[in-house]
């Protein structure tokens, strides 16, 4: 889980900080076995407000006409289609990676650079012991270049990972 802040509104599915007024959607991965001849499945996804299970609240989604995708590897590059959707990359081209590319820290920063990609955008995340993560830095837009996502240097042990999600459509 993500340890998006003290707001309801600071969570991983909701990177941009939207107010609640605005309806907005996405896409997200769901890692899951579905059997190969189910033509609908119920999705139960349920919020709390800073892992207040009392403050919680659940919706539960009818889905119909979802695309998945099988886990092959066209290209044999050793990661699965669903995974390069996920990330932006092709899964027909064996050229066309994901990971960090750079990795740098000065006195005050830390920056990693990832292949940002048009259509996702991108979350630097840092933990000290691998189980709570916060967001470092702000989101960042892909677009076809080299993307660098910093957050604050430290003198104590830290780990970091990047949030890959798909850019949110606003409906007005």
């Amino acid at each position: 889980a993500i340890s998006g802040g003290a707001t309801p509104l600071a969570d991983e599915f909701n990177l941009e900080q939207k107010a609640n007024t605005v309806k907005w959607t996405s896409t997200f991965l769901l890692v899951a076995t579905i059997p190969a001849d189910a033509t609908s499945f119920r999705l139960r996804i349920t919020g709390t407000i800073d892992g207040n299970v009392a403050g919680s609240s659940t919706e539960i989604y009818r889905i119909r006409d979802a695309t998945l995708f099988p886990c092959t590897d066209p290209d044999t590059d050793g990661t699965h289609s669903a995974w390069e959707w996920a990330h932006g990359t092709d899964p027909n081209n064996a050229a066309s990676l994901y990971g960090i590319t750079a990795l740098s820290q000065n006195a005050t920063n830390t920056t990693v650079t990832v292949p940002g990609v048009t259509g996702r955008t991108y979350q630097l995340l840092g933990s000290a012991d691998l189980l709570a993560w916060t967001r470092e830095g702000l989101p960042a837009a892909g677009a076809n270049a080299a993307l660098p996502l910093t957050g604050p240097a430290t003198a104590t042990r830290r780990f970091r990972r990047v949030l890959v999600t798909p850019v949110q459509a606003v409906i007005p």
